[in-house]
């Protein structure tokens, strides 16, 4: 009777503690997700931030702002240079040996 009744107990409080168990796994879930998903917009607000930031530094004005504090400015000519192209030599034999011949 005692073991009847242990089983009766037992066949009843597992499934109620197995939903308990699930329920508490599903609520840390939810809160794992509810701070992910903060950490995402903090991420995504800070990358605005920087990104306007990064495009004050590289604007033209500012730039021109502190050549010209710097006393930068540009040259009155410009050169173009033309470097001619390295000429490769034949190479015989092996690398090492033909480059003792060459000399």
């Amino acid at each position: 009777m005692l073991a009847r009744m242990t089983l009766m107990v037992v066949v009843v409080l597992a499934p109620i503690m197995g939903y308990v168990l699930l329920m508490s796994n599903l609520t840390a879930l939810n809160y794992a997700l509810a701070q992910a998903n903060a950490q995402k917009l903090d991420l995504q607000e800070e990358t605005m931030r920087l990104d306007d930031r990064i495009a004050a530094l590289e604007s033209r004005d500012r730039l021109a702002a502190v050549a010209a504090k710097l006393k930068m400015h540009d040259p009155p000519i410009y050169a173009v240079v033309d470097v001619p192209r390295p000429v490769a030599t034949p190479v015989s034999g092996i690398a090492f040996l033909g480059s003792l011949f060459h000399h």
